[in-house]
């Protein structure tokens, strides 16, 4: 059945409610009950609830002009429209009132399920009180007559009841934007998320406004209040509310040298919290600005944190902001010794029990890996400012590490934090709203930022560098240390070369020009194609240089997650990019370590520090829709799809039954981090056969987002597959159409005969390759890569959808039922200058002259992306047609999308703009694509299929089905651990609430998700699956960096054991025994028994709290030492009694100085200062569990993530997006 087939005819149930009102509120919820008006309208207004497209819109008229305010269903608190009414005034039958208030339940159950008391209602409302603002939207006064584009969005609405004290700026076309502020006589559309309408009691208002309820009923839309929880309106006065104050910091403060710094520090971590609706300006009282102007800068985001999670409990609702925040300082901040003020910039590592030295170290260590950034999200009607974020640092930011603070990451979204998508509706003032700001940049208290640059990564999220000149220091400046681009005269190719200073980068080792040569690319004999494009050398003894400082920096202490070798690094050095591949020495010049081509070098730069972006290894391979699209177009039969997803299930299944099975399946599938592979440990170990639930949980959550990833993106593992980097055969031995590829398993197997190569994203049939795998003894050095041949007429690579070697990631397949009938699919161009290449209708170049490149031009040319970003809309519509196509892909619409896929791919690069005309637009989609706001029919292709055999219950209801119940292993217990209980105690509490921070940051739902690594719901995510894999990966690395962390400061004897462990090079032979000597047999002990500890801590019911708060992953830390304690031990049931409070408070203090001791290579004096910091009394507030209770609070925001896993070419993840 084709997409025409499906049934559209729509029931009444399908369409609209409409409702007259009398007015529409704006403003803001004071508390639960009290509602701010800040601006009304009488004005043509009405209220209209489409329940097939769940969305309601609000119409209204303001000077003259019609507009209206549309949002989701999802977009409301709670997904609650609330119902309530004005009682008449019944003064005079006061008596009435009070029989009315002593209904007895049955006729209070009575009343509300009769709806409204209509008898005893004035007015009848609908309040709707939303995450974040609505979409506006004006009527055109002159427009086509098609009804979407008879309104456009817009940013602003003039108003003239604007008050005039309030906190606004006049916004001309040429000021800046300023966080915390918005322009006078507009209305506050980014800070009023509460609309509230008003309707008449008439009987035909009557009828609608009921209608709603009943219908908003079905789809759980409606809250009726009852009559105590009627809402209280009440008028704005901004006169009588207190304002910023311009100083946010006393500066007597003798713990702060630099008073802009604190100031603009604790701004940025306040307007966090007023710009995301968690703090309400209107109860900022002067208390609370007096209070925080006392606070030390390095202790504002933590008074914050918690004063915002006490808001949430029973009792904070009874206490203004000033009296949370000043019980917060005295009860909690003041028990902890103040720390020196440092930059709001500096990177952190979140544990503050190391000595000033060894804090100071490690933290040099962490500024190679991780820097902490500001960043703010601009949205059609407001500026949100963001937590502070790790992310991996660049050669920029690397450069300018003193002035961190100065940079700023800017992205432009929708208000529901999705992209603002190329579309055929009016986005023009959107558009010019983003302009103005590159424009003219954005002020935060006192400090104007303008526009820098922007990665490939970061356009393709639309985001970019902003920075705040100094007097030292300009953004010229610093563009022109990044290199000398003026040969450049296409404007994206320009900002691309930029970008490439802003890759996410491990700096390894300087290279000078004497130890680099250059040798020649490698073409065709017709000169079209470059078999060499992006590929260079570089020698073993270099290539194991990268290896180990690779890891060290990473913090991978295990042996078994270093590989012993590596064939070939994405790198980027100075103006050169690429990959490097490991040829012998003896092909280089005398002296020479890197050799590299001319297609690798793109600018000139004095920076020569050798980066490194990515180390080979090889990788499971997964189908997704696209490839199974492509293979199914070429005659694969569906039963071989539903086979293996069979297959998939059956192992997933047993995974909970079958440790060994459980403990395979997680090896083969292992993750950069190694996340997978220490669950495989902890299998391995028996505690899953134990029932642990923290493993069980950890096991369980990858099943569950196999399952989840299966079904929404067809993403199936197959076994005769591999996915790896390409790199080009130097010995020139293979012939055309043959490939190499030796994988580094125990058997160093050697792939041999016939497979399919492809590349993602593919689109078009002839990306998909059949080629022949051989053996060849001269490429044997070489592991976990794919090499192509340099012969024949075209090269392999660009005949998969345009692929080259600068780092994209190719797969093979050699299960022969996965091979296509059909084999002589020819490959889509890919030309290198081919002159036939014109722009026809659906192409336009958007490429300069002559002239030098300006900072407005690629100002201009970051809009231009973004108003023509249609790549995700191609390539949606590619699968609807394909799957409504009898041709399938081989359709001639297919093969016309896949060729605009192609040039909207290179769009960042070439900035030739792919338009997508409207007789390529589908009309419905297949069901499982799930766009319900479309018209969809049921699929029975082989991607409907494979969607609907997936059962989602397990999926929707994968919280329910998680084991928060611990029962306490005797085994764990160590004689000795009770004076490391109390320290136990604490600890566990600040490792939760930094779990905490990362779950929200990057909106993981539970614990065990984050900590496997396998997310299964993204919450405070509403732009899709773009960018899955960079957020994935960006959770993974911040909880291995926790975990790392925490390893390194508590458990250092356990920490350097396993880096003495390694195989390193011959001169760090004997570093690493003097370091494992350090240690004593005393000092291992007394690490098990904080480890036991710990364990108690966590596990024990003494210790135990509300079980769905329960988080379980703070002993795991050291889940070396558990499982040694799990095989030495033995159970015993004297050991399942709490141990004596007593006896834990006796030792209060003592275990911080026994683990200031154990720390042997801090200096005597550091020792000291850890004696006075741990003698201070211990918090006593929050409370273990009020703290716990507190802190789990998850706010409704839309949080996105920072940098990717590969800049240029992290396209290549968007095969799982589909």
């Amino acid at each position: 059945m084709n997409g025409d087939g499906g049934n559209h005819s729509r029931s009444h149930e399908n369409y609209p409610t409409v409702v007259p009102g009398v007015a529409l509120f704006m403003g803001v919820m004071k508390d639960k009950k009290t509602f701010i008006q800040e601006w009304t309208t009488h004005d043509q207004v009405k209220c209209v609830v489409n329940y097939s497209l769940h969305r309601i819109s609000l119409y209204f008229t303001a000077d003259k002009q019609e507009y209206k305010a549309e949002f989701s269903f999802n977009d409301l608190v709670n997904r609650q429209m609330l119902a309530d009414y004005l009682p008449r005034d019944d003064n005079q039958n006061e008596a009435q009132q009070q029989k009315s208030d002593k209904n007895n339940k049955k006729q209070h159950k009575e009343k509300s399920k009769a709806g409204i008391n209509y008898e005893n209602a004035l007015v009848l409302f609908f309040t709707f009180h939303l995450k974040y603002p609505p979409e506006y939207w004006r009527l055109k006064e002159q427009g086509p007559t098609n009804q979407q584009n008879r309104w456009s969005r817009v940013t602003q609405i003039p108003s003239v009841h604007m008050n005039s004290e309030s906190n606004t700026t006049v916004g001309t076309s040429c000021e800046p934007v300023c966080v915390g502020q918005q322009a006078i006589k507009c209305m506050r559309l980014g800070s009023w998320i509460v609309l509230r309408m008003s309707f008449s009691n008439r009987a035909a208002i009557r009828k609608k406004y009921d209608e709603v309820l009943s219908r908003g009923k079905q789809h759980r839309l409606v809250r009726q209040l009852y009559p105590r929880q009627l809402l209280t309106p009440i008028p704005s006065n901004h006169s009588d509310s207190p304002q910023l104050p311009s100083q946010l910091h006393h500066q007597d403060d003798n713990h702060c040298d630099d008073l802009e710094a604190a100031e603009f520090t604790k701004f940025y971590a306040l307007q966090y919290y007023i710009s995301r609706y968690q703090f309400n300006e209107h109860n900022l009282n002067d208390q609370f600005y007096n209070e925080y102007a006392k606070l030390s800068p390095d202790k504002t985001e933590e008074a914050l944190r918690y004063m915002w999670a006490t808001m949430t409990m029973e009792h904070g609702h009874r206490k203004t902001l000033g009296e949370l925040l000043k019980l917060v300082c005295e009860k909690y901040l003041t028990l902890h010794p103040k720390e020196t003020f440092a930059s709001s910039a500096t990177v952190t590592t979140g544990v503050s029990t190391t000595s000033k030295v060894s804090k100071k170290d490690e933290m040099k260590k962490q500024q190679q890996r991780l820097i902490q950034v500001n960043k703010i999200s601009v949205t059609p009607t407001s500026v949100r400012v963001e937590p502070r974020q790790r992310e991996s640092a660049n050669r920029v930011l690397l450069k300018y590490n003193t002035h961190l603070d100065r940079f700023l990451r800017v992205q432009f979204i929708d208000e529901n934090g999705g992209h603002i998508h190329a579309s055929s509706k009016p986005y023009h003032e959107l558009y010019r709203r983003i302009k103005h700001v590159l424009k003219n940049g954005i002020d935060i208290h006192g400090r104007h930022y303008t526009f820098l640059a922007f990665s490939s990564s970061q356009l393709r999220e639309h985001g970019c560098w902003f920075f705040a000149n100094t007097m030292h220091m300009t953004a010229d400046q610093i563009r022109t240390w990044m290199g000398d681009f003026s040969k450049e005269k296409v404007v994206a190719t320009y900002a691309a070369r930029m970008g490439q200073c802003f890759s996410s980068t491990q700096p390894i080792t300087k290279i000078s020009n004497k130890k680099m040569q250059v040798i020649p690319d490698i073409l065709s004999k017709d000169k079209k194609y470059k078999f060499s494009d992006g590929v260079g050398w570089i020698s073993r003894r270099l290539a194991n240089t990268i290896v180990g400082a690779s890891h060290r920096n990473r913090g991978k202490n295990n042996k078994s997650t270093m590989p012993s070798m590596a064939s070939a690094f994405q790198i980027r050095w100075g103006g050169a990019k690429g990959v490097l591949t490991v040829v012998p020495g003896k092909k280089f010049k005398k002296n020479k370590q890197v050799a590299f081509r001319p297609s690798q070098i793109k600018f000139q730069s004095k920076h020569k520090m050798l980066e490194v972006i990515r180390v080979s290894h090889a990788s499971m391979t997964y189908l997704n829709r696209q490839i199974i699209s492509l293979l199914s177009s070429l005659g694969v039969p569906n039963f071989v799809f539903l086979t293996l997803l069979d297959m998939m299930r059956k192992t997933l299944d047993k995974m909970l039954r079958d440790s060994f099975q459980c403990a395979q399946m997680l090896r083969a599938q292992g993750d950069e981090f190694g996340i997978h592979g220490q669950i495989a440990r902890l299998v391995e170990a028996g505690f899953l056969d134990s029932g642990d639930p923290f493993v069980k949980n950890l096991v369980n959550m990858f099943r569950v987002s196999k399952l989840n990833e299966a079904k929404k993106k067809a993403r199936i593992p197959v076994q005769e597959a591999v996915s790896a980097l390409g790199v080009l055969d130097e010995t020139n031995t293979l012939k055309e159409g043959q490939i190499f590829c030796q994988l580094s398993d125990r058997k160093k197997k050697i792939i041999h005969g016939p497979c399919v190569l492809y590349r993602c994203p593919s689109l078009h049939p002839g990306d998909i390759r059949m080629v022949e795998a051989v053996d060849c003894p001269a490429l044997r050095d070489l592991y976990d890569v794919i090499v192509f041949s340099q012969q024949g007429k075209r090269d392999l690579p660009s005949m998969c959808s345009g692929g080259d070697l600068d780092g994209d990631i190719y797969s093979i397949i050699w299960d022969e039922e996965l091979f296509p009938v059909k084999q002589d699919t020819p490959p889509m161009g890919h030309e290198t200058d081919d002159e036939d290449s014109e722009e026809d209708d659906d192409t336009t170049d958007d490429t300069t002259d002559d002239n030098d490149v300006t900072i407005d031009d690629i100002e201009n040319f970051f809009i231009d992306y973004i108003t023509n970003d249609n790549l995700g809309l191609i390539a949606n519509a590619h699968m609807a047609i394909a799957d409504s196509s009898a041709k399938y892909a081989c359709d001639e619409k297919c093969i016309k999308l896949a060729e605009l896929h192609s040039v909207a791919v290179d769009f960042p690069k070439t900035g030739v703009v792919a338009h997508l005309p409207d007789h390529l637009r589908p009309k419905n989609y297949p069901d499982f694509m799930e766009k319900t706001d479309k018209a969809n029919y049921p699929s029975n292709k082989i991607l409907g299929e494979l969607y609907r055999s997936i059962d989602d219950h397990e999926i929707q209801h994968y919280k329910t089905n998680l084991e928060l119940k611990t029962v306490y292993d005797t085994r764990m217990h160590v004689d000795g651990m009770e004076k490391y209980i109390w320290e136990a105690r604490e600890l566990k509490e600040q490792y939760d609430q930094e779990v905490r921070e990362i779950m929200n940051q990057y909106g993981v739902a539970t614990e065990s998700e984050l900590v496997s690594g396998s997310i299964v719901k993204w919450l405070k995510r509403e732009d899709g699956p773009e960018k899955f894999h960079e957020v994935r990966h960006e959770a993974r690395r911040e909880i291995t960096r926790l975990r790392d962390d925490w390893r390194r400061l508590h458990f250092p004897a356990l920490n350097a054991s396993h880096h003495s462990e390694r195989v390193g090079r011959r001169r760090n032979k004997s570093n690493n025994q003097r370091m494992s000597k350090e240690y004593t047999r005393e000092e291992k002990r007394q690490e098990d028994c904080k480890a036991a500890a710990w364990y108690y801590v966590t596990y024990h019911r003494a210790e135990q709290y509300d079980e769905k708060k329960r988080m379980l992953s703070f002993p795991w830390v050291a889940q070396e030492i558990l499982c040694r304690l799990a095989k030495m031990n033995r159970h015993s049931e004297k050991y399942t009694r709490a141990i004596p409070e007593l006896d834990i408070v006796s030792f209060r203090g003592e275990s911080s100085r026994t683990s200031s001791v154990t720390k042997t290579t801090a200096p005597t004096s550091s020792v000291k200062t850890n004696r006075k910091k741990n003698n201070q009394p211990s918090s006593t507030f929050p409370s273990s569990s009020t703290s716990t209770t507190a802190s789990t609070i998850t706010t409704d925001i839309t949080t996105t993530s920072s940098s990717s896993i590969n800049d240029d070419d992290s396209i290549t993840s968007h095969q799982d997006n589909i």
